[in-house]
């Protein structure tokens, strides 16, 4: 619970109408405005980028923030949520919204967002600075506090048009800001840092006089209390302003990074691990739960009526509606890495991944786990045109489908080797790749294999293969360490002779795809000859892999690549990066994130459609696959930083 300013009588209710009427009108596409290609989650629900802070406005409304942008909204007490757009792709890790409508959100590279409507539309502010701001409030309508990286402070008098850096006397890093209803306030940071301000932020002085550790967040609690969340489970109160303050345990050593006031005696902690602390004496004594396990809630926070949210890893979100003596958890899917992808059509698509993980979506909407013969991770699939597929995993694993998938049995293997990639033709022939090199041929759907030898070294791999007309195959791959080029091996004659040929990669290509028999592009991760950074790297074949130039370089390696047609190709990779082309691969534009776990997957159902997977589950899908940008504004919002702050980064 957090001071709000108030609408008189029933305005807030009206505007709450009013909002959740603007937000279903965001669903469709205002003519002649040109817009990112929309995203739809489809696993885990109701998405899973990490929420790094959520603002409970009242029992029903409330704004989730987190990683690539993501931006959540609930009508309804965090029983079902909307998923808004920012217009930016980086890390969000602060939100704060008051009753009358006006909100702001901060993130990394100096992000500032603002919004009149409740956090429905969303405005991106200039702040000249790339230094992450990871805490923002609003102690007064107009007036906004942010703060961030190495002591950053700015403050805002006129609702976040402008912002004006003030002294911190600090270069740590300052995570959270809070203020009460006279103009006092707080700001925490790293190393014990404290710094309070009795003049609505304009101006800050040093105090925290022996606190020590990491602190996340901070509450004040009536006039005189206020209370830390930190780092080794510790929870930092003092009872006089500041003046001293004595470190409370809790019972554990997870990181603690929010903390939230329930009523005039009752507080929440959420941290590491989903460490959950309850304390009915404004913080002199915690009770510790778990109501999840495993994962991290980094922000909680609590309407006057005692209905709660807490946020975290992988899009979770849990919530309350007695002050916390029960939580559940919203949403549904597994979150293990999905790492292969294979569409049968426009609304069929299966997915493979950590811990033998199968799902299939018949209606290209909603997915269900299938039961798979082993618990081994799964790195790719792939199917025939009569049904029969194969994926192939760990240790050598092969799993076989006769009929579409309805059943699965693992088949003998040649290879002991992992398996990184398999592709089958529609003749049900094909190819399955992996470390050291290895190269497996099926001429039945899977159901018997045989070993070829490539001729690589044994220090490379092969990561993926493309299965061509005739008897050719292509498969890229190279060194994962960087310590050798990239390397490309062909055969025309089904696997009895193989070309293998360097590229210019210093590292490996982890994806291939063709437009036609002869042109394609692959990508993977360069570290260039010196070995000192690991880029993405685009290549593109005239003559059906014999030669590559490069066409596209970025800041993050690139895992995936796949083609909706002969024009429109999409290539992702680490921490959910993005291009596309539209001109078949000769060129490469950036694209907002849809997520910060990393993409492994892309998979291409026909013309526009397009499903991406990732890291913690994560399966997106659109129906813009082959969307077309017209002419770009002449100011159009930065592209993330490279190697921008995530919540993964701050709670390793």
């Amino acid at each position: 619970m957090r001071r709000r300013l108030a609408l008189p009588g029933g305005a807030a209710f009206l505007l709450a109408l009013a909002a959740l009427a603007a937000l279903a009108a965001l669903s469709l596409p205002a003519p002649g405005l040109a817009a990112e290609p929309r995203w739809q989650w489809q696993n885990p629900l109701p998405q899973g980028n990490s929420l790094g802070a959520v603002d409970v406005v009242d029992s029903l409304r409330a704004v989730a923030v987190g990683d690539a942008g993501a931006i959540l909204l609930t009508a309804d007490g965090g029983s079902t949520w909307t998923s808004v757009a920012g217009g930016v792709g980086e890390t969000l890790f602060s939100v704060r919204m008051s009753a009358t409508g006006a909100g702001f959100a901060v993130g990394a590279g100096g992000v500032v967002l603002t919004s009149i409507d409740g956090g429905v539309t969303w405005l991106r502010q200039t702040t000249y600075t790339s230094l992450s701001l990871m805490g923002v409030d609003s102690p007064m309508q107009g007036v906004a506090v942010a703060v961030g990286e190495h002591g950053l402070i700015l403050r805002s008098s006129d609702g976040g048009l402008t912002w004006t850096r003030v002294p911190s006397h600090t270069p740590h890093n300052l995570y959270a800001v809070t203020f009460d209803d006279r103009g006092r306030g707080w700001a925490v940071g790293d190393l014990g840092t404290v710094l309070f301000t009795r003049d609505w932020g304009a101006t800050w002085e040093l105090g925290g006089k022996g606190v020590f550790g990491a602190l996340h967040d901070v509450l004040m609690v009536g006039k005189r209390t206020v209370v830390v969340a930190a780092s080794r489970g510790s929870i930092w109160r003092s009872t006089n302003a500041g003046g001293t303050w004595k470190r409370t345990t809790t019972g554990t050593f997870d990181t603690i990074y929010s903390v939230a006031q329930v009523d005039a005696t009752t507080l929440i902690a959420t941290g590491e691990a989903g460490a959950t602390l309850l304390s009915g004496d404004k913080g002199r004594s915690w009770l510790l739960s778990r109501p999840v396990t495993g994962v991290s809630l980094f922000g909680v926070d609590f309407a006057d009526a005692g209905a709660g949210l807490a946020v975290g890893a992988n899009g979770c979100v849990v919530r309350t509606i007695d002050a916390g003596a029960q939580w559940t958890r919203v949403g549904s899917g597994p979150t293990g890495r999905v790492r292969g992808l294979a569409a049968l059509g426009p609304w069929k698509a299966w997915a493979v991944g950590d811990a033998g993980l199968v799902m299939t979506t018949d209606d290209g909407v909603a997915w269900r786990q299938v039961a798979a013969p082993a618990a081994t991770r799964l790195d790719a699939v792939s199917f025939a045109g009569d049904g029969r597929g194969c994926a192939v995993g760990r240790q050598g694993l092969i799993i076989r489908t006769p009929d579409g998938g309805a059943t699965w049995d693992q088949v003998v293997s040649p290879s002991a080797v992992d398996l990184l990639d398999v592709d089958l033709r529609p003749d049900g022939s094909g190819w399955a790749v992996g470390g050291g090199g290895a190269a497996l041929s099926t001429p039945d759907g899977g159901a018997t294999w045989g070993s070829r030898d490539v001729g690589l070294d044994g220090d490379l791999d092969l990561r993926a293969v493309r299965s061509l007309e005739g008897d050719r195959a292509v498969a890229v791959g190279g060194d994962p360490w960087g310590q050798g080029r990239g390397v490309v091996a062909s055969t025309s004659n089904g696997g009895t002779t193989w070309q293998v040929a360097e590229v210019d990669v210093w590292g490996e290509l982890r994806d291939v795809a063709f437009t036609s028999p002869f042109e394609g592009c692959a990508v993977g991760g360069d570290f260039g000859p010196d070995g000192d950074w690991l880029t993405g790297v685009v290549l593109r074949t005239w003559d059906g892999g014999a030669s590559w130039a490069r066409v596209a370089v970025c800041p993050e390696a690139l895992q995936a690549i796949t083609f909706v047609d002969a024009l429109h190709g999409w290539a992702a990779g680490v921490r959910g990066t993005l291009l596309r082309t539209i001109d078949g691969g000769v060129s490469w534009q950036p694209v907002l994130p849809v997520t910060a776990t990393g993409a492994y997957a892309l998979a291409s159902g026909g013309p526009d459609r397009l499903w991406l997977a990732g890291g913690g589950g994560a399966i997106l899908f659109t129906a813009e696959g082959a969307w077309v940008d017209p002419p770009p504004p002449p100011a159009s919002p930065p592209p993330p930083r490279p190697h921008s702050l995530t919540l993964a980064d701050l709670a390793d």
